[in-house]
């Protein structure tokens, strides 16, 4: 209770110096000092809002995403209070930068996770339940979209945008998050076979939701908008030649990486700056796709380097930059649109959980996997993580037309995700527990029954051979015992 006075005491007074800094204002034609400012504001605030969220077990980024929606221009849409519109336009635009190396680490942190050590064990079950899910997302959660958005919101759109619409959602619906799944886990204390299969499968899922949105988003600008329509003789060479240059640039980062970890080993949170700077400079200069080369980059470090401070390096250093983006995504979102838009982010969400409920138990079933993962491994890939908000950053910058009907039911959907993933995911596994605890004496009850009476049988045997009734007819038996009994006494 006095940690949660103190971090609402501390938000109050960062409050006041940033109304402070307003009032005060700055002279001239400077470049927008306040800016550095508001910068120090939202990493202190959003920090201090997300352990208060945490405090009540919601995770931190619901708090930076809130802290958005309290400063922004979201909170000031309805309520026109001038002190709390600390996030306008121009410091948005002028934070922007923050994106790209955002994308960068998020990218790099699922690389690293990418280990064949970790995948080996469950690449087979992984596989297939991230094919059916595939198959039973893409199919319910576009279709549902297609026929939900117009008599929902009942506006008449092009099909081309509604099928757009539907399949970007569905990327989005693909995700789960590794950070939510290990902190449910590690606050019950749990490691069983359907946390490690949930972490090993999503942490694959990652590089494959990568290429897949890259696929998606060329096949959108060729298919389905005319204002994106050129003429290639051959787009499949196009698609595979731009995946090829992106691959072959991240493993000549990841190259680079392990070269530098083996022999150099010096000012390694140094590199990794210079490493996020030049590579998204690269990408944006020859028009590489920067979340899938720095996977690649990451992926190669993780199997060929001692990434351990590499590792550490790049957790320290994405702490400010996650709080900043989420904070700034937060500031962004048209409130009035996601607030009309959550009836169809509600239908999506429960739709999700059936696919993937169908998807995981369909899979389990070909694979024969242990029938804890058959009851329950849905659950564990509700949570979405902050790579599926990096993808919407991508959506807006790459598609900014379908960007603008989807957004709002993407944020609701991702946030609906955030907020219940892993209440369910923690729900279900406290009952996990508890039927297994509750199994277990019965268990151990029916085998000392068991084993006590083979004993008994045995002994019985024993008793019976050793013991066998004597012949009292037997004239030697009978002077034996005659002499015993007159010897002794």
């Amino acid at each position: 209770m006095i940690n949660t006075i103190r971090r609402i005491f501390i938000l109050v007074i960062l409050f006041g110096l940033m109304v402070l800094t307003k009032t005060i204002g700055t002279s001239g034609e400077m470049s927008y000092p306040r800016t550095l400012a508001v910068l120090g504001f939202i990493i202190l605030a959003s920090f201090t809002l997300g352990e208060l969220f945490q405090t009540i077990r919601l995770p931190k980024v619901t708090g930076y995403i809130f802290t958005g929606l309290i400063f922004g221009l979201s909170l000031f849409q309805f309520t026109n209070f001038e002190p709390l519109f600390l996030i306008n336009q121009r410091i948005t635009e002028n934070l922007s930068v923050v994106n790209n190396i955002v994308l960068a680490v998020i990218a790099l942190i699922a690389g690293l996770e990418l280990k064949y050590s970790k995948l080996k064990k469950v690449i087979k079950p992984g596989l297939v339940i991230i094919l059916f899910k595939f198959f039973f997302v893409f199919i319910l959660i576009t279709g549902s979209f297609y026929f939900l958005f117009p008599v929902l919101s009942q506006t008449l759109t092009s099909w081309q945008y509604l099928l757009a619409g539907g399949l970007l959602i569905s990327i989005i619906a693909m995700g789960t998050s590794i950070e939510l799944t290990i902190g449910v886990s590690e606050e019950l204390d749990i490691k069983n076979d359907l946390v490690e299969l949930t972490l090993s499968t999503s942490i694959l899922k990652d590089l494959l939701n990568i290429i897949l949105l890259v696929v998606v988003i060329f096949l959108i600008k060729m298919y389905l908008l005319p204002e994106h329509e050129t003429v290639l003789s051959n787009p499949l060479i196009t698609l595979l030649t731009d995946l090829g240059k992106t691959i072959i640039a991240g493993g000549i980062l990841g190259v680079l990486t392990v070269f530098y970890l083996r022999y150099i080993k010096m000012e390694i949170t140094f590199f990794l700056i210079c490493l996020i700077i030049f590579g998204g400079y690269a990408a944006s200069l020859f028009h590489l796709e920067t979340l899938l080369m720095f996977v690649i980059a990451g992926m190669i470090v993780s199997n060929f380097a001692p990434e351990e401070e590499f590792e550490k390096a790049t957790e320290n250093l994405s702490l400010p930059f996650f709080i900043v983006f989420f904070t700034l995504a937060g500031a962004t979102i048209d409130l009035s649109s996601a607030i009309n838009y959550l009836p169809i982010a509600g239908a999506l969400f429960l739709i999700r959980i059936i696919a993937l409920f169908i998807s995981v138990r369909s899979a389990v079933a070909l694979v024969k996997s242990p029938p804890e993962i058959k009851r329950f491994g849905w659950s564990g890939f509700i949570s979405t993580g902050v790579l599926m908000l990096g993808f919407s950053g991508i959506i807006a910058s790459e598609l900014p037309q379908i960007s603008a009907l989807v957004s709002g039911i993407i944020y609701d959907l991702i946030l609906l995700n955030l907020l219940l993933g892993p209440i369910i995911y923690r729900a279900v596994l406290v009952y996990q527990k508890n039927e297994a605890e509750t199994v277990q004496p019965e268990a151990v009850k029916t085998t000392v029954k068991v084993e006590y009476a083979k004993k008994l049988n045995e002994v019985n045997e024993d008793y019976q051979i050793a013991f066998a009734e004597p012949n009292f007819y037997d004239e030697k038996l009978n002077k034996i015992f005659f002499d015993l009994y007159f010897k002794t006494y």
